[in-house]
């Protein structure tokens, strides 16, 4: 859920497991810390407090300043590593041991599969070609036997 703060003199704080926005005119808006994912802070004016900044930042939740047109000119984000990042360090983890070996055989087993699918399809409309269909399904049940054999090592 994204969070918009845009009226001057609002005050962002946390109680408990909320955010809280409080408005100048004195209504107050609360929301769920673990239904956010950014907090967008439009307006001159706006405070927010340092609970509150700690608690987003340890979630993930980004704070984002803009202007009042919308484009943002300064984020706020924690230091905790996101999925991206964890992701891309267990790729290049993966390309030193046997995941990586594993990943790309497995990926060359599914695309020969996919193509062998393929020729299966189109071979149903080339019943005229009896030799070149022949020729065909000898290496594809060839290669399915390979397959089943790599399957069991």
């Amino acid at each position: 859920m994204l969070v918009m703060v845009d009226s001057y003199g609002a005050f962002v704080g946390k109680k408990s497991e909320r955010l809280v926005i409080k408005q100048r005119d004195g209504t107050k808006e609360e929301k769920p810390l673990f239904d956010i994912e950014q907090i967008m802070i439009s307006s001159n004016g706006v405070s927010i407090s340092g609970d509150a900044v700690r608690e987003c930042m340890n979630r993930g939740v980004q704070i984002v300043f803009a202007n009042h047109q919308g484009q943002p000119y300064g984020v706020l984000s924690g230091l905790e590593l996101n999925g991206t990042v964890k992701t891309r360090r267990a790729q290049l983890m993966a390309y030193h041991d046997q995941r990586g070996e594993n990943f790309a055989r497995e990926v060359a087993r599914a695309k020969v599969q996919n193509q062998t699918n393929t020729i299966k399809y189109f071979l149903k409309s080339r019943k005229e070609d009896e030799s070149l269909v022949a020729i065909c399904e000898t290496y594809i049940k060839g290669h399915a036997n390979s397959n089943q054999a790599n399957k069991k090592d």
